[in-house]
């Protein structure tokens, strides 16, 4: 019996040593791979409102040794349709952070793009879940 018990105990130790390589591995280091088309749709948390995305993400420059991405933004079914704003790469991450909005956005996998936001003047908070156009 405490054999079957070491071993358990080292498949879990092994299991959790390859999920925490995984994630090491999926923090984004190269800030390029957000730039391009995507398109998808938003959710909203707080009134399930929903609709479509089209985003464009500029390529990146550098400013003040940040790293700056120009987001060009067409929403359906939102009180903002069109708008743009810039995003700071950082931690594997673009984030946006500009008064009354507050972006993340990540990619889980090579073609795919997911965000969070919260709009502090309405109060909003949701997901937007794009996928690379071809």
């Amino acid at each position: 019996m405490k054999s079957k018990i070491v071993i358990f105990a080292l498949v879990i130790l092994a299991l959790v040593v390859m999920v925490e390589a995984a994630h090491a591995q999926a923090k984004l280091t190269d800030p390029e791979v957000f730039t391009g088309e995507w398109a998808g749709t938003w959710l909203s948390d707080v009134n399930r409102g929903t609709g479509n995305i089209e985003l464009t993400i500029l390529k990146p420059t550098e400013n003040g040794g940040k790293i700056a991405f120009d987001l060009l933004v067409l929403l359906s079914n939102s009180r903002f349709p069109k708008w743009q704003t810039v995003a700071q790469f950082d931690n594997g991450k673009l984030i946006v952070d500009r008064g009354v909005l507050w972006m993340s956005f990540r990619i889980p996998d090579k073609d795919r793009l997911e965000a969070e936001y919260l709009h502090r003047g309405t109060g909003d908070k949701g997901t937007w879940s794009l996928k690379r156009k071809k």
